[in-house]
């Protein structure tokens, strides 16, 4: 093969080695299609579920529009919005239905930067004109979606907040799109160089201690739902939501247990958390008194004064700090200075503590008006606490290393 072959065979449109001619970037009316269906893919299973409690509810009194309607809300719910009926609003995203709309989300943003590519002028952020434009059309269309949605709402009591409506879906659209943007090893010179090299070393071992607390906080849960069986059961007999009911109720449940999990974290942590405002569940015992008619909050302890040794949960993000720790060192040459460390470790432990913050807040605390009008863990408080403790274990790791490698070990 000459060289003009092979300068050939390098333009744009040439055919690949298989003989295939590469497929054309989508046009725009396709990238709004594919933002339309992806919001419409999410929204159809929260229709599906409020039209399977519908049916299953043989007392209830509103009509298939109605219960669309409470479908959209709770879709809009799960992108971190709030709804309102008259004095009470509900803010309280399922973690697990978010991150499900985020990753499919994400899944379609690495299409888009596949089918588009990473060519053409860079602004700003270093973000490719076409692809800019693309991820633009995508947007509009999955925001579409989400206008036709609120209107669905009007069906219904509950009613969106516009001002949250908008934040929600374009914040948990950002999100996606920088998770499939990382998942297709898209790197945005203008945004990541803005971003310390001590926190960009820090991150992975971050986002693994958010991960690992998240599951102390799940198994808690599952071990709390376990030993107050008896409770969840009987509160779940009364409500009688027939078996459709029951597994729409179980569903939701589930979705919201990294929600409980965080509530679980925040305990550990000393923030502790509440269901009932004014009521908090802490070391010192639990207050809460009377509780909404949800089976799995039967299973939170009762009233009354937890002995001390109840505070030995604080190991727990103690010991998750260590292990990032240990992560973030890795990321920096095994001789590096012990100040290198250390400041790699501390980025570690505080973006882990905010990462659960920021869930936190994603995932809202509001089930109604008054004493249910603030429930949940304290963002601001349970991250500051967070940090220190996570901190503690992931510099004493850090320590520990140093001293190890100068006792040539």
């Amino acid at each position: 093969m000459t060289v003009i072959d092979l300068l050939r065979s390098a333009r744009p449109g040439s055919a690949d080695r298989t003989g295939r001619a590469p497929a054309a970037p989508p046009t725009r009316g396709q990238l709004l299609a594919r933002g339309a269906l992806t919001a419409l893919t999410t929204l159809a299973v929260a229709w599906l579920l409020a039209l399977v409690g519908w049916l299953a509810s043989g007392q209830s009194t509103v009509g298939l529009f109605t219960a669309l309607g409470i479908g959209s809300d709770g879709w809009l719910l799960a992108h971190g919005g709030r709804i309102g009926v008259g004095q009470a609003h509900i803010a309280f995203a399922p973690l697990l239905a978010w991150a499900g709309i985020v990753l499919l989300i994400a899944r379609r943003a690495r299409r888009i930067v596949e089918s588009v590519g990473d060519g053409g002028l860079r602004g700003r952020l270093g973000l490719p004109a076409d692809l800019a434009a693309a991820l633009g059309c995508f947007a509009l269309g999955y925001a579409a979606v989400a206008a036709l949605a609120s209107v669905v709402t009007l069906a219904s009591a509950p009613r969106p907040s516009a001002l949250w409506l908008v934040g929600a879906v374009v914040g948990t659209l950002v999100v996606g799109v920088v998770v499939g943007f990382v998942r297709a090893g898209l790197v945005l010179p203008g945004l990541v160089d803005r971003i310390p090299m001590t926190v960009r070393r820090g991150l992975p071992a971050a986002g693994f201690g958010a991960a690992a607390l998240l599951g102390v906080g799940t198994l808690l849960v599952l071990v709390a739902v376990v030993l107050g069986l008896g409770d969840v059961a009987h509160v779940s007999s009364e409500l009688a939501p027939g078996f459709l009911g029951g597994l729409v109720l179980a569903l939701a449940q589930l979705l919201a247990l990294p929600n409980l999990a965080l509530w679980a974290v925040s305990f550990c942590a000393g923030s502790g958390f509440q269901v009932v405002a004014g009521q908090p569940i802490t070391w010192s015992g639990a207050h809460s008194g009377l509780l909404p008619m949800i089976p799995v909050l039967a299973a939170l302890p009762s009233p009354g004064a937890f002995p001390s040794v109840i505070r030995v949960v604080v190991l727990a993000p103690v010991v998750v700090g260590a292990l990032v720790g240990r992560r973030a060192i890795a990321s920096v040459a095994r001789l590096s200075g012990l100040r290198t460390k250390l400041a790699v470790a501390a980025s570690a432990a505080v973006s882990s503590a905010v990462i659960l913050g920021l869930l936190d807040v994603v995932g809202g605390g509001a089930l109604g008006a008054y004493r249910l009008g603030a429930l949940g863990a304290p963002a601001l408080l349970m991250t500051a606490l967070l940090a220190v403790e996570l901190g503690i274990g992931a510099l004493g790791y850090v320590v520990v290393d140093a001293w190890r490698i100068r006792r040539g070990r």
